[in-house]
């Protein structure tokens, strides 16, 4: 079992000429060896004038042949079923019906291998860690719940993200606690009877549909006609002056309030046990990393004073001389200020650590806590970069004190525009 319980874990897949995707960071070796215990691809084209996805149209002959892939997916799985015998691969001779059809047959497989399981849906763009599997699976498991809708992190390029409550803040269910049910439908996926009772997650999947210029080109010829997506999609991937709405790369979404931003080259996220456990033989892995990235969950009784404080000075032994970036926002206030005094014992009460040698140019400033402080504001703008962000975790509770101290900051300065971007859970990211 590649989970933590006695109960597979089965991922399924629909695909056309998703070779990129797939050989993307290795990722379908790196499914089939340490995530799941079996993987079943559907490859292949639909009649898009049927089903659940009858809104998108027919697929262009230029994108298939005979309803099969022409970029060498077909190929590579042929191939890939040779050596992973965990490794399902279901074709069609000439079109699928739909989609609804692909994702069936999916869990025609499915039921040949199990009578129940954790099934997940993995589209061919979408990308995932084991430890976060792992963890949604206990969080569901604990909620008693039949499915998991979760979100994502949009990738509109390289170390470009979309964020807002429409683009990177929506959320898609793709994981069932499966007991033998068919598909009623794919888009969205709902299990015949229903999905029971679904649950919402914190942990996020990384999804590049908009990585890859060939995507770009795909989806310009069949969804976004004549709106030149692919000059303003490559025109993005060097523009300086993000953020950027996204209605200026997808002009039909003009009018959503989301937004495109400039993402540090490294990040890692790594799960409470590495921050305990690690050693010298790490340093090379974790050192000069731009982002250290504490995953937001709560730690339970086992994690005393001695462990906070190991993972405090953790966090400043490996993180790059201008940077640290911590979500601290499910932890309880006792927790945090254990892990920050793990830092030098230096630092604001609700922020990051700052001390004399590492003063300035901080791309991220967090300020978390129940009550914003004046000293918080002042040396949050003092020690960000320019072009720096600051998230503050309880704006919703704050927003009149926040604005009153930024706008006295500068008061004698030449006059500055802060674009206040909203967030989840009441928080807000200032730029």
């Amino acid at each position: 079992m590649k989970g933590q319980f006695s109960k597979l874990r089965i991922g399924y897949m629909i695909v056309l000429n998703g070779l990129h995707h797939l050989e993307h960071k290795d990722y379908t070796k790196y499914l089939l060896e340490d995530v799941l215990d079996h993987l079943i691809i559907v490859e292949g084209a639909v009649d898009a004038t049927k089903g659940s996805a009858s809104w998108s149209g027919k697929i262009p002959e230029s994108f298939q042949n005979n309803g099969r892939s022409i970029d060498g997916t077909f190929e590579y799985l042929q191939d890939m079923k040779t050596k992973y015998e965990n490794l399902h691969v279901i074709t069609c001779d000439g079109f699928w019906s739909g989609k609804d059809e692909m994702i069936n047959a999916a869990v025609e497989k499915t039921k040949e291998i199990t009578k129940e399981c954790f099934l997940w849906e993995i589209d061919s763009d979408e990308q995932w860690t084991k430890w976060k599997m792992d963890e949604i699976e206990y969080e569901m498991v604990a909620e008693c719940a039949d499915s998991v809708d979760i979100m994502f992190h949009h990738m509109m390029g390289h170390n470009l993200i979309a964020y807002g409550p429409n683009w990177g803040g929506n959320t898609c269910i793709r994981l069932w606690n499966w007991k033998g049910q068919s598909y009623k439908r794919h888009a969205p996926p709902i299990l015949e009877g229903g999905n029971g009772k679904t649950i919402n997650v914190h942990q996020r999947f990384i999804h590049y549909s908009y990585y890859f210029l060939k995507d770009i080109q795909f989806k310009s010829d069949w969804y976004y006609k004549d709106l030149n997506i692919i000059n303003r999609w490559k025109n993005l991937q060097t523009n300086k002056n993000l953020p950027i709405s996204i209605g200026e790369i997808l002009p039909i979404y003009k009018n959503y309030n989301s937004f495109i931003y400039k993402i540090p080259n490294k990040i890692i996220e790594l799960k409470w046990t590495r921050w305990i456990d690690v050693d010298e033989n790490d340093s090379d892995v974790l050192k000069d990393i731009d982002i250290l990235k504490i995953p937001n969950t709560d730690i339970n009784n086992e994690y005393n004073f001695s462990t906070l404080f190991n993972i405090g000075r953790q966090l400043f032994k490996y993180r790059k001389n201008e940077i640290i970036l911590s979500n601290y926002d499910k932890l309880y206030d006792y927790q945090i200020k254990i892990i920050k005094n793990g830092i030098d014992n230096l630092g604001m009460d609700h922020s990051v650590k700052i001390d004399n040698t590492y003063s300035e140019n901080f791309d991220l400033v967090f300020i978390n806590g129940n009550t914003i402080k004046s000293d918080d504001i002042e040396n949050a703008l003092k020690y960000r970069k320019d072009s720096g962000y600051i998230y503050i975790s309880n704006y919703d509770k704050n927003e009149n004190t926040v604005k009153l101290l930024i706008n006295n900051y500068f008061l004698n300065e030449k006059f500055k525009e802060f674009f206040y971007i909203p967030c989840h859970n009441g928080a807000c990211l200032i730029l």
